[in-house]
């Protein structure tokens, strides 16, 4: 642990000798703690070779932590679409990340225009496709699902994606603030009103036939 809090990442493979020479084992903990050197490193190549090989070595399956970690991981190393496998191969494993970490790899996606994936993630932490019940430990901040509201209104998908997720997740009894549901209202209505707004002919420039005539004759000269 001292490694990672002082970044001494030089002393990471003699300390992890020194375990297996002294019949020490690799543990979660041991994992969690090299996933998050490797993180800040953003060295992902590491982060998963570790991920694949010490669990075999200490006899151990990687908890819902280090789960969350390697998804950390991905997401501030800006690789979305390695997180992304990540958290499928949780939901292969039986395993949903924390709150922290599906909040984070929605606003990733949602940062980078990547609506669809986004839902399928939100979909998928409250089990609103499948069914599942929802683990009580894993949601979205609200604020969060606001943003992806407000951009799925401003790419003109709120009608065709954010309204059907808003009902599912009603349907499916997860508490939606005030603040969202106003989010979504706001920006159906705007929608609306720009579909609505046509272009008054006189403000476009257009002149009355009358007009016309007299500017003809030289009317009023």
């Amino acid at each position: 642990d001292g490694c990672a809090k002082h970044k001494r990442v030089e002393l990471v493979e003699p300390i992890l000798e020194t375990m297996e020479a002294n019949g020490v084992g690799p543990s979660n903990f041991t994992l969690g703690i090299l996933l998050k050197i490797y993180g800040r490193q953003r060295d992902l190549d590491k982060a998963f070779e570790a991920f694949k090989t010490l669990p075999r070595k200490g006899r151990f399956t990687p908890n819902t932590q280090v789960w969350s970690v390697l998804l950390g991981t991905c997401i501030s190393a800006q690789s979305p679409d390695q997180a992304l496998k990540v958290f499928r191969d949780m939901q292969a494993a039986g395993v949903m990340a924390d709150s922290r970490g599906c909040t984070s790899l929605v606003q990733c996606l949602v940062r980078l225009d990547r609506f669809h994936e986004a839902i399928d993630v939100v979909d998928a932490v409250y089990g609103l496709q499948n069914k599942r019940s929802h683990n009580q430990n894993s949601s979205i901040d609200q604020e969060c699902l606001e943003s992806l509201l407000t951009s799925l209104a401003q790419a003109g998908l709120l009608e065709e994606q954010g309204a059907p997720l808003l009902q599912r997740l009603r349907a499916a009894k997860v508490s939606v603030s005030g603040r969202l549901m106003a989010t979504a209202l706001r920006t159906e209505v705007t929608k609306k009103e720009s579909a609505s707004a046509k272009p008054d002919d006189a403000k476009k420039g257009r002149v009355h036939p009358w007009e016309a005539k007299n500017k003809t004759v030289g009317f009023g000269k």
